[in-house]
């Protein structure tokens, strides 16, 4: 199981990176096409959410389980990700805001699943952008 997902954590972060120009911007559009992605993605045939969550979620009684270790990177990497894309927008607390993100991302996804409502990317989108918004006006 590690194994599969290790390949797919290195497919996930190459997709990530080969669309990493889509990221560009103020941060209200880089967040508007992070949560249209995530709506977009949610919509297709047989759409069962992130793979990485869920099979933490099936495991979530063996923490120390070797696939557990690599979704663990895989979501560290994102949100990595997430602040190197917030910092070249000149976000504020570029760390803080995308682990905040990470959350809306994880919270949107798992709501889509279970209500079967590709609206909460919306909703998630406008919290985004209001807490990048907020941490801009608490550092200035």
């Amino acid at each position: 199981m590690a194994s599969v997902l290790e390949l797919q954590h290195e497919l996930g972060l190459a997709r990530i990176r080969k669309y990493e120009n889509r990221y560009k911007g103020d941060p209200d559009e880089i967040l508007a096409v992070l949560f249209s992605e995530l709506a977009k993605w949610s919509a297709k045939s047989g759409w069962t959410g992130p793979g990485f969550t869920r099979m933490v979620m099936e495991l979530a009684d063996m923490p120390g389980h070797p696939a557990r270790a690599v979704a663990r990177r895989h979501k560290a990497e994102v949100e990595r990700w997430y602040a190197e894309v917030l910092a070249k927008a000149r976000v504020k607390s570029p760390l803080e805001c995308s682990r905040q993100i990470a959350l809306l991302t994880e919270g949107a996804a798992a709501l889509i699943l279970i209500h079967g409502d590709r609206s909460y990317a919306d909703t998630a989108a406008r919290a985004a952008k209001r807490l990048v918004r907020d941490a801009k006006s608490r550092n200035q």
